[in-house]
């Protein structure tokens, strides 16, 4: 088994959240008394703008010893219109990722140091299953403005320069889905390009990702998993926009078009990704 830890941002800051948690899975690997963990690498698909092509994020990751398999920009959007590029993200994470499953994080959280062991040991015990963790979450200041020439602008990396999270994270509630949710969750690639992706349809509408992941799964037997064992840390980046949409938080649960789409057995993509999958496979050799 080797899991490809798929990271997908917009925002700013939260990077140094990523590595510290990663960096600590890469130690628990090196030490022979530690938790046996699988292979695992890291593709980050980062639509913040500018900060792919500034690199300093990139850098600070693979400085830390992980093992950045990718770090580029979300491919073209299927529909450039859309309100989200939720699904658009996932697939493009997908198409970089060679290992046997893939899991889905998202910014401005914290995982802990058995989290490679803790899915590694799911996804064995429930082979048939998509699978999503649940959470903690927690109130926190608005990441800090750098001074930088010029005026002042959003850390490519950092998002507090001076902040303990035990000591600077309020916690709230716990964050336990029902049925499933795609806010941190994964699956065997094999079932991915069965069904080639997620629907890029859903980036119509912020709701439509987990619904249409649930509608699919459904459609092929496989089993849906809510993992009381995958724990992530959670700050609640929505509440700094004060109830507005921004930056900091994800566009409106209104959809762009009418209806919700029929969700159907095959991701109505305009390509196959089992076949993009495979081309960048052979980039790599």
């Amino acid at each position: 088994m080797k899991l490809s830890f798929c990271y997908l941002s917009h925002r700013p800051g939260s990077i140094d959240l990523l590595a510290d948690s990663l960096s600590k899975q890469v130690k628990a690997g090196t030490d022979p008394d530690s938790l046996s963990i699988p292979d695992w690498e890291l593709i980050v698909i980062d639509g913040f703008p500018g900060r792919v092509q500034r690199g300093a994020a990139n850098q600070y990751v693979s400085n830390l010893g992980i093992p950045v398999r990718h770090y580029g920009l979300p491919k073209v959007h299927t529909f450039p219109w859309a309100r989200t590029g939720f699904a658009n993200a996932h697939n493009t994470g997908m198409i970089y990722a060679t290992g046997t499953h893939v899991v889905f994080l998202n910014d401005f959280c914290w995982f802990p140091g058995s989290t490679a062991y803790l899915w590694g040991r799911a996804f064995d015990l429930f082979p048939n299953h998509l699978i999503c963790g649940v959470g903690v979450t927690y109130n926190a200041k608005r990441p800090d403005v750098e001074s930088k020439e010029g005026g002042e602008a959003l850390s490519d990396v950092y998002t507090w320069r001076e902040l303990d999270m035990r000591r600077d994270w309020t916690p709230r509630e716990p964050w336990v889905p029902e049925v499933f949710d795609t806010g941190y969750w994964g699956g065997p690639i094999e079932y991915f390009e069965r069904v080639n992706g997620m629907d890029e349809r859903s980036d119509f509408c912020a709701s439509w990702g987990t619904a249409s992941v649930v509608a699919q799964a459904r459609m092929h037997g496989m089993g849906l998993r809510v993992d009381r064992t995958l724990v992530t840390h959670m700050v609640d980046h929505r509440e700094w926009e004060n109830g507005q949409e921004g930056l900091y938080r994800i566009k409106s649960e209104i959809a762009d078009v009418p209806e919700e789409p029929i969700w159907t057995g095959w991701s109505c993509n305009p390509y196959l990704l089992r076949e993009e999958r495979r081309r960048q496979m052979e980039l790599m050799k």
